[in-house]
């Protein structure tokens, strides 16, 4: 009997490649009838409204409902892509409050160039980072101010609480 791999085994980097190698073209479809400004509106809607469900889940997966321990779990949540291979993050400050951590090398990024869909890429992936930390908490906020999958040096994550 053939051994099948759950959803939740494989690697965030590969499911992110499936799903954009799969809804590119829906996109471009929708595109065609009804613009592409409104189709990456509305794709966009659904793209959060699945990473607070992620959020959601983590937070209830590592038990979260405790204040105290919301910071340092976004740090090894962020720090957790390193032991992956999918980012170089470094962490810069941590305090009660908030944590900041910048990724100065990201595969998501390549893995976007080398498909050929890195105009995409921060629809799909970096866009997640926002209501994936709402959905955790919803006094969290993500301060961002650009990220490599835009051009910047390095994607700065300051993750507060409000």
């Amino acid at each position: 009997m053939e051994k099948t791999m759950a959803v939740s085994e494989v690697p965030w980097l590969t499911r992110r490649e499936i799903e954009a190698l799969m809804i590119a073209p829906f996109l471009d479809a929708f595109a065609e009838e009804i613009g592409r400004e409104r189709t990456l509106e509305i794709a966009g809607s659904v793209i959060d409204r699945l990473a607070r469900e992620s959020g959601r889940a983590y937070a209830a997966e590592m038990g979260l409902a405790e204040d105290a321990h919301l910071i340092p779990a976004i740090r090894r949540q962020l720090l957790s892509h390193n032991d992956a291979g999918d980012c170089d993050n470094r962490l810069i400050e941590e305090t009660a409050d908030h944590v900041t951590v910048h990724t100065c090398d990201c595969a998501y990024v390549r893995m976007y160039e080398r498909i050929g869909l890195k105009d995409l890429g921060w629809l799909l992936s970096c866009r997640r980072d926002i209501g994936f930390y709402e959905g955790m908490e919803k006094a969290l906020r993500l301060v961002r101010e650009g990220t490599r999958m835009e051009g910047c040096e390095v994607c700065d994550f300051r993750v507060e609480k409000e």
